[in-house]
């Protein structure tokens, strides 16, 4: 069932690098993984603030964080695990029990009260997140926290969902039906910044509660699936001072509307791997 709640997100530009603790391990190589919140209603809020990468230097040592312990050097005492709660009114990082068969990363998992609560069946160093980024619940790994920095795969972004750093996986809004919500830019609260940057690249999350078609104004971003809101003044038609849905098009093979040509999305160098390709139809 789903609830009306308030998210915030806050996606870091690129990669967060550093040579933190793999989910799981006291020490070694960086983690990779795919991951946000769990969460509900189409009608939720959702805002988004871009940001400088956060990395880590360091080596794990034990020593806990000053939240309290650390989610990626999961330094905890023997059976608990180190998760991100909000169980004290904010979000922190806090020791609970670790479960007796802990899950691993991408298996389905279960939380135990409220997921913001971090009480689930998912191994050291990973969180329980589904809607709206999975349709069923999954352990995906932290990817950072105010100890260390921990990479993302190539096809992800690390970004605070609801209170917890995790590895976002990039979606591709060319396809419907991909994300049980819909995939949409990360930083729809500014629908003018074009071209845009890797910080606000597209990840499965809440649909908006209205949406519109081609031509239509997207003041907050909420056009129909497989539809962009285009910047103010570049959709035929449309207010110049308000920005409006157009198509999406492939750079590598494109094809608009007569008075459009297929425009990147991203500035040059910006677009992750699996959207290298991906226009929007614009005048010019």
């Amino acid at each position: 069932m789903k609830q009306s709640v308030m998210f915030s997100i806050l996606l870091f530009a690129g990669h967060a690098s550093g040579s933190g603790c793999r989910p799981g391990h006291s020490g070694g190589e960086s983690a990779s993984g795919a991951t946000t919140s769990s969460g509900t209603d189409s009608g939720a809020t959702t805002s988004v603030t871009s940001a400088a990468a956060t990395t880590g230097s360091g080596t794990c040592d034990g020593g806990s964080s000053s939240d309290g312990c650390s989610v990626s050097c999961q330094d905890c005492p023997p059976g608990q695990k180190c998760t991100i709660s909000d169980a004290s009114g904010e979000a922190s990082a806090t020791c609970v029990p670790l479960p007796d068969k802990p899950k691993g990363e991408g298996e389905l998992c279960a939380s135990d009260g409220p997921p913001s609560q971090g009480i689930d069946d998912c191994d050291r160093g990973y969180a329980c997140v589904g809607y709206p980024v999975f349709p069923d619940a999954k352990c995906v790994p932290f990817c950072t926290d105010s100890a260390m920095g921990v990479e993302c795969s190539e096809n992800a972004r690390c970004g605070v969902v609801d209170g917890k750093p995790a590895c976002i996986p990039i979606c591709d809004p060319r396809e419907a039906g991909k994300c049980p919500g819909a995939c949409r830019p990360l930083d729809t609260v500014c629908p003018d910044c074009f071209p845009m940057v890797d910080s606000g690249t597209f990840a499965c999350w809440f649909a908006p509660p209205v949406e519109v078609g081609i031509g239509f104004p997207c003041p907050i971003g909420e056009c129909q699936e497989t539809l962009y809101c285009g910047p103010s003044g570049r959709v035929p038609g449309c207010d110049k001072n308000t920005p409006c849905c157009t198509e999406y098009c492939n750079l590598d093979g494109p094809i608009c509307p007569q008075g459009t040509t297929c425009t990147p999305v991203f500035k040059d160098g910006h677009a992750p791997n699996l959207l290298l390709t991906l226009g929007a139809c614009l005048t010019p």
